[in-house]
């Protein structure tokens, strides 16, 4: 995903990105995974969620309007990729390996296509 956040990010002259992390609010997000997922960006990721707990992220977000989008149920890419025991201790050697069977550039670009492929197609682009 950073792949592709980072080419959407380039075609509109971004310099940095910004995620909603936030340490140990799900399983996947802890300081090792995204120290692995800094790795593997090439520009600067911004975390300001990083010290927010959940009722403290919620607030903000009807603070600032967003709250009520964020509820909408939809299928995201946290439901559709979300494995049955999700890693908390990821290594950047099992990653590099696996993403060394993807065409990322290819399913980067599509994202950016007029005709944008369901995440099942993003998955058939090896």
């Amino acid at each position: 995903m950073v792949k592709g956040v980072e080419l959407f990010a380039r075609a509109d002259g971004a310099k940095v990105f910004a995620t909603g992390e936030s340490i140990g609010q799900v399983a996947s997000q802890t300081l090792v995974n995204m120290a692995v997922v800094e790795e593997a960006a090439t520009l600067p990721i911004f975390c300001p969620l990083i010290t927010y707990d959940k009722g403290e992220a919620i607030a903000l977000a009807e603070r600032i309007g967003t709250f009520k989008t964020s509820i909408i149920p939809c299928q995201d890419s946290c439901t559709l990729f979300l494995p049955p025991r999700p890693e908390t201790r990821g290594k950047i050697e099992e990653i590099l390996a696996a993403e060394s069977h993807l065409d990322l550039d290819a399913m980067a670009a599509s994202c950016l296509s007029p005709q944008r492929p369901s995440p099942s197609d993003l998955c058939s682009l090896q």
